[in-house]
């Protein structure tokens, strides 16, 4: 596999993520405002702690709090477990994604969770098979002792239509500001220096009640500072404080 292809191709699904969210705002609301809770709660509760009995699937919790990180194999396998197998929403296992992966991206988690869920493509969903994980994990986990479905069930099908995100104007141009998923600085130092001043945004929540874990909190704020140090004009800005850069 060429790596430099590969991480490429990844960008550009991200890129097209964020095309299509910022397109299709309501879908963003929806899944902010999830509020069902017609599931069973134990279950959910085995899954955020991984005793759910599926072997793979609870190592790949293991590997999810201990490295923040999965690879994009297994955050598809997992997905589709959580959605077709435990029957739990995808809202949540998005949020729980969103907690603990140092690379959560809102746009592309919340888009590839509904992709796996067959929301986003027309009725096609991902569904896991035994044999595929056993395949590509070189028999890592062979001993998977519990049916995966193999049958999706129906989930809800909202249209959204294309409707953009609306675009708050700031007044003052002297300003730029930068989020923690596009902190790329080479070649950038003319484009810093003609701004008064550079904010590097720092977002913990997911949303209104729900939090990022302390692991990747730390993480992009060691990136953040970091990345502050190198920027003379900068400060770091909580999103919470937004209010005071919107001031006349």
């Amino acid at each position: 596999v060429d790596r430099k292809q590969k991480f490429t191709d990844e960008i550009i699904w991200r890129i097209y993520w964020r095309g299509y969210l910022e397109n299709h705002k309501s879908i963003w609301q929806s899944y902010k405002n999830f509020t069902e809770f017609s599931y069973d709660s134990t279950l959910l509760n085995d899954a955020n702690n991984g005793v759910t009995g599926i072997e793979c699937f609870d190592n790949w919790i293991e590997e999810l709090r201990e490295n923040n990180y999965l690879h994009n194999h297994s955050r598809m396998w997992f997905a589709s477990i959580w959605i077709f197998t435990l029957q739990l929403p995808w809202e949540l296992g998005a949020r729980f994604f969103m907690k603990h992966l140092i690379d959560g991206d809102a746009a592309s988690n919340t888009l590839s969770w509904r992709w796996i869920a067959g929301l986003h493509t027309n009725k096609k969903p991902y569904l896991a098979t035994k044999e595929n994980i056993i395949k590509y994990t070189k028999n890592r986990f062979e001993n998977i002792n519990v049916k995966l479905t193999n049958k999706a069930r129906p989930i809800n099908r909202s249209t959204h239509l294309s409707n953009k995100l609306p675009i708050k104007e700031i007044s003052n141009n002297n300003i730029l500001i930068m989020f923690d998923n596009d902190l790329y600085i080479k070649n950038r130092s003319s484009l810093f220096n003609s701004y008064k001043k550079v904010y590097i945004l720092q977002n913990q929540l997911i949303e209104d009640s729900s939090r990022q874990s302390k692991k990747v909190c730390s993480f992009k704020q060691t990136l953040l500072e970091k990345v502050k140090k190198l920027i003379p004009n900068s400060e770091i800005l909580n999103s919470g404080d937004m209010n005071l850069i919107f001031k006349d």
